[in-house]
């Protein structure tokens, strides 16, 4: 058990200290290369912070509340109803080149977002940019790929939902799954 949390708190550590940045400019209004339109922020991971080596299919964790996230009956720029499948991360603002990401979860009516993402290559010397997407309207199924977020390299990896609906299924591609022996589910509390 002493284990399987250490993997936690490594795993969430690159999000919980603020190595990933929205950047601050406003949002980019893009034609996106499938013909719809939508907005794009890019997302820096600051290169000071990847530790000791360059780390290559590295999960970063994006999370926080961001308002322009939150869908439009919300004033954000999300797609209401789409359940969040206009956010995407890619390669470029707009890309259908798409990034291997998980969307744990996300909250239509605030835009906190909690998002894995696997960066292909994150160095020592340049920071990494990614682009998240969102509010482009013909983007209307999930363009994620929870399984292969993480490689071989994680055993087991549990988000245990939402503090509302409990889930101990393992996102990986082990399938190692918990039992559920609860009844209901409840909120935890942040550790900072």
């Amino acid at each position: 058990m002493r284990r399987f949390i250490v993997n936690i708190l490594i795993l969430l550590s690159l999000g919980v200290n603020g190595q990933v940045i929205i950047a601050s400019s406003p949002y980019k209004p893009v034609t996106a290369s499938g013909g719809g339109a939508g907005f794009s922020r890019s997302i820096t991971v600051d290169h000071t912070k990847v530790p000791n080596t360059d780390q290559t299919d590295f999960p970063v964790l994006l999370t926080g509340t961001y308002s322009y996230l939150a869908d439009q009956a919300h004033g954000g720029k999300a797609i209401t109803g789409n359940h969040g499948n206009d956010i995407t991360i890619t390669t470029s603002a707009g890309s259908t080149s798409y990034l291997k990401f998980q969307l744990v979860y996300w909250d239509s009516t605030t835009g906190f977002i909690e998002l894995y993402f696997k960066a292909p290559t994150l160095t020592t010397a340049e920071d990494y940019v990614a682009w998240i997407n969102y509010g482009d309207a013909t983007v209307n199924t999930y363009k994620g790929d929870n399984v292969n977020t993480w490689d071989s390299n994680f055993k087991g990896v549990y988000h245990f939902g939402d503090g509302t609906n409990l889930s101990v299924n393992d996102a990986t591609s082990n399938a190692i799954n918990g039992t559920n022996h609860s009844t209901t589910a409840t909120s935890g509390t942040k550790f900072s």
